[in-house]
């Protein structure tokens, strides 16, 4: 597994940092490599992508040696940490995918917003991180009132910890 972090800024290289996860030869796909995930950390912020699907078919992978989005979240995670990056909160910009489409679910069934943000994936990745505090930092709500068109997510730890 190829995986490289590298500090926008040489002068304080611990305050914004990058990370990419590259899937490991032996996991590739029809014999082509594929790029598994990013991270990006600036100014106690980390946001990550995973991209663990076939650009040829637009379905996410399922090959049982493909790497987890919850393995290479862990991964990236790990990697701005071990490069001295001070994580204070986790960002979801969700417009699309997974994390919307739970949030959403969660919302219908009349779910607390906060509560259903921490029942997604990013949620769960936050959470057992410790980062369980929730806060809605912009988004577009649809029509109904209810769910989102687009949701900016915050997750912190509890003040003290």
């Amino acid at each position: 597994m190829l995986l490289s972090s590298s500090g926008a800024d040489e002068k304080d290289s611990k305050s914004s940092l990058d990370a990419w996860y590259k899937v490991p030869a032996e996991h590739s796909v029809d014999g082509k490599e594929f790029w598994g995930g990013w991270a990006s950390f600036k100014d106690g912020n980390f946001s990550s992508a995973l991209y663990i699907f076939d650009t040829k078919t637009n379905q996410y992978l399922t090959k049982p040696q493909t790497p987890t989005g919850r393995e290479i979240f862990g991964i990236l995670y790990n990697e701005i940490v071990g490069a001295g990056g001070k994580i204070e909160a986790i960002i979801g910009n969700w417009n699309q995918g997974t994390n919307l489409e739970r949030l959403n679910k969660l919302l219908r069934d009349k779910v607390p917003f906060d509560e259903a943000a921490l029942q997604t994936f990013t949620g769960g990745q936050a959470q057992q991180r410790g980062f369980t505090k929730v806060k809605r930092i912009g988004g577009t709500l649809n029509p109904d009132g209810v769910t989102w068109q687009s949701v900016n997510i915050e997750f912190t730890r509890p003040s003290g910890n």
